[in-house]
């Protein structure tokens, strides 16, 4: 078993993708799942905070399963709103695109 894995977690707006790297930087393991995006009504784009979390937590399974990772980098939406109460998600994610993000 390779050591000291480093696992980068890409959460975008239309897929996730884990990635588990070696020391040299070359890629060992990679998985990724397809995400919705949600359009209630006309100028509204949102995405199902517990389909994203589901969609992360498959990808660290399969990439990471039986590997000694070391070290874990995530990036994500970063214009992404999201309202939570205690540990579970209540609200969408409203995304960039929309229309209640304008000001």
């Amino acid at each position: 078993m390779k050591k000291g894995l480093i696992a980068s977690i890409d959460q975008g707006t239309s897929s996730t993708r884990v990635v588990v790297y070696d020391a040299e930087l070359r890629a060992v393991r990679s998985a990724s799942r397809g995400l919705k995006t949600l359009a209630p009504q006309p100028g509204w784009l949102q995405m199902d905070a517990s389909d994203i979390l589901a969609s992360v937590d498959a990808c660290l399974e399969e990439a990471c399963s039986g590997l000694d990772v070391a070290l874990v980098g995530i990036t994500n939406q970063v214009t992404s709103v999201f309202a939570r109460s205690s540990l579970f998600f209540f609200f969408s994610f409203f995304l960039a695109r929309d229309d209640r993000c304008s000001g």
